[in-house]
């Protein structure tokens, strides 16, 4: 899971990456997401333009 910002500071270029997310859609993976951006603060204010998540489905080894 992947968090972009419309207008990323200089070591958010690549994103904000979150990983450990099991989710059986894209939809709870992003709101998993979402709680744990919240968490950090990184979807409060700040002015840095819209933001999105990039949900990646990842095979299962077994």
């Amino acid at each position: 899971m992947v968090l972009r910002f419309q207008y990323p500071a200089w070591d958010e270029v690549d994103g904000i990456v979150y990983t450990g997310i099991v989710a059986r859609s894209k939809s709870e993976a992003i709101s998993q997401a979402r709680l744990l951006a919240a968490k950090d603060g990184h979807t409060i204010g700040g002015g840095k333009g819209r933001y999105r998540f990039a949900a990646q489905e990842a095979g299962l080894a077994g």
